[in-house]
């Protein structure tokens, strides 16, 4: 990892990081407005892009619970986070090198809706 993009985000894998409650936080700033998120997933992965859909067309949205379950099961740790059909999440990801990515994926802190 070279520390471009998103480069100290595999820090979130580090056992001292990731146990400290607000580490898990992640603030994202808007012109308008202040986001927050939590850390739900985190993982290395070969290059793909299944983690970054973004359409889900069933009506009962069982397709969306069955992504985030996904995303839930390939964390490195299990993390409490809960993660709802109707949760927004954000995703980021990074090279690890040519063929590994590095993902962080986290739910939107209600009270910032």
């Amino acid at each position: 990892m070279n520390g471009v993009m998103f480069g100290t985000l595999e820090r979130v894998s580090d056992e001292k990081y990731y146990s400290k409650e607000s580490n898990l936080i992640i603030t994202f700033n808007t012109l308008y407005k202040e986001y927050k998120w939590k850390i739900f997933s985190f993982y290395s992965i070969d290059v793909t892009n299944d983690y970054l859909v973004t359409l889900f067309l069933d009506d009962e949205q069982k397709e969306k619970e069955k992504f985030f379950k996904m995303l839930k099961d390939r964390s490195e740790v299990q993390l409490p986070t809960e993660v709802t059909k109707d949760d927004k999440i954000l995703t980021l990801s990074t090279c690890l090198d040519n063929n590994q990515r590095f993902v962080v994926h986290a739910v939107l802190i209600k009270d910032n809706e």
